[in-house]
């Protein structure tokens, strides 16, 4: 509804610079594509070798002059959760941003600075190349928008040094799902505040910087595609409550084109078909889709609650309804979470379900995936063609499952079928195709990192992170 999307963006204007320190800062996704590269996971039974490490966080060094990132030896990023001690980088308790090593011990990524230097988060591009977000002391911090002088927005460098990528920038929009993310061609895309105006800004490999938002622009959302175009939803307007909703494409060139005007969008993203695709928060509530190579809307639905909902809606004209393509739309099906694109089909969580799992196929139809294992699904990303899902068992029990779903009936793996993990954040490799979590493991009560090797039979390593717990968590 209308007025749920004006508290979203209200939210959005007011967390600017605030950082959720509850886990939900998340890694940037890699860019809207149309094909994901397979990696093919061998579905037998897992074997658990479990580290005895008492404390996996070693010791930092003192803190020297300049500031660089060190990923020798490192298969991840993580960053430490707030009440282990070490929130912060404050060298004299520890830096939060860890490296994960091989063997699921945690490290220090960063080298020298000062107690006054601070990172809250971190995203890793596709290239590899990471960037931090905090207050750093480094350079061009002269100038820079903090009161202080401090960069909030920095760059390792190929040699780990960190650069300031934006010295105007008072602070990262940390109220945004995904507030800084790329294209295929190395450019960042980032929304923030400079001075009192919110801003979303392109800074290319060369550096050169392009703002796609003007100060009468209230952003929601934005995504950005491999090419560079990027999708902007939001609201244009005095105020927020008088404003006209709508989305927008900016293209590679920086053309300005209109998608939907006055929609209630909730969602979007790009299917395996390369289409955009719009969750609209209707009196129906309906999936519409984008052809972005013709510049159109498809002139039928997606799909939509309709179907489900006539019985509902008074004054409903049968006559100048247009059906959906899929026809089996119900409830909720517009404000779908966590869109995962396997290359060949398109996955969604849903908030509610009416009965079963709330893992939904969203292309090249639309349908509930029937899972047996899993009851909720609450993380998930893709493995070639198939999804690893965590979530609970109609018991209540964690599960951690690989999903075939390429078959009518999916096919489940259960990868931790002798230990019981609540995990909080995934993240797979094509390249080693493994995949890597965090999580609580109930045996011992005990924090830990995971790796599960889908290449070599689902061979499993549990490690002990000696009580420390992590906000966030991402394979290189």
């Amino acid at each position: 509804m209308k007025t749920t999307m004006l508290l979203a963006l209200t939210a959005c204007l007011m967390g600017c610079g605030s950082k959720d320190k509850g886990g939900s800062s998340k890694t940037a996704p890699t860019p809207a594509t149309t094909s994901t590269t397979a990696a093919t996971a061998t579905a037998t039974s897992v074997a658990v070798a479990t580290a005895t490490a008492a404390s996996t966080v070693t010791a930092v060094a003192a803190a020297t002059g300049t500031i660089s990132l060190d990923l020798t030896g490192a298969v991840g990023l993580a960053m430490l959760k707030t009440g282990s001690g070490l929130d912060d980088f404050d060298l004299a308790d520890g830096p939060a941003l860890q490296k994960v090593n091989a063997d699921g011990t945690l490290a220090p990524a960063l080298k020298g600075g000062s107690d006054a230097d601070v990172v809250t988060n971190f995203y890793v591009a596709p290239n590899g190349t990471t960037f931090l977000v905090g207050k750093f002391s480094i350079p061009p911090s002269v100038g820079a928008a903090l009161g202080d002088g401090l960069c909030v927005l920095a760059k390792a460098g190929a040699t780990g040094a960190l650069t300031c990528v934006d010295s105007s920038l008072s602070s990262v929009n940390a109220a945004f799902k995904s507030p800084i993310q790329f294209d295929t061609a190395g450019a960042i895309f980032y929304t923030g505040r400079v001075e009192s105006n919110s801003v979303l800004r392109k800074v290319d490999s060369t550096g050169k910087s392009t703002d796609l938002i003007n100060s009468s622009v209230f952003l929601s959302d934005f995504l950005v595609q491999g090419d560079g175009s990027t999708v902007l939803r939001g609201i244009t307007g005095a105020s927020l409550t008088d404003g006209a909703q709508w989305a927008r494409l900016v293209s590679a060139s920086g053309a300005l084109k209109t998608i939907a005007a006055d929609i209630q969008q909730e969602t979007m993203a790009i299917f395996p078909d390369g289409k955009l695709y719009l969750g609209e928060n209707t009196p129906y509530g309906r999936i519409m889709s984008y052809d972005l190579s013709k510049g159109a809307m498809d002139a039928q639905p997606w799909t939509s609650n309709i179907l489900s909902q006539l019985s509902e809606q008074g004054g409903f004209d049968a006559t100048t309804y247009v059906a959906p393509i899929n026809t089996n739309g119900d409830a909720w099906i517009n404000n779908a979470t966590s869109f995962v694109n396997t290359g060949k089909q398109e996955f969604a969580i849903r908030p509610y379900n009416e009965g079963g799992s709330n893992l939904y196929r969203y292309y090249p139809t639309c349908a509930q995936v029937a899972t047996t294992l899993l009851k909720k699904a609450v993380h998930l990303v893709a493995a070639g063609d198939n999804l690893i899902v965590s979530g609970t068992d109609a018991n209540g029990a964690n599960k951690l499952v690989l999903v075939d779903a390429t078959a009518a009936t999916p096919v489940e793996t259960d990868l931790l079928p002798n230990d019981e993990v609540e995990i909080y954040h995934l993240s797979y490799s094509t390249k080693t195709k493994t995949l890597r979590f965090d999580g609580l493991r109930f045996s011992d009560n005990a924090p830990i990192t995971g790796a599960i090797d889908l290449g070599n039979s689902n061979k499993a390593m549990l490690a002990p992170t000696g009580g420390v717990k992590l906000s966030d968590f991402q394979s290189l």
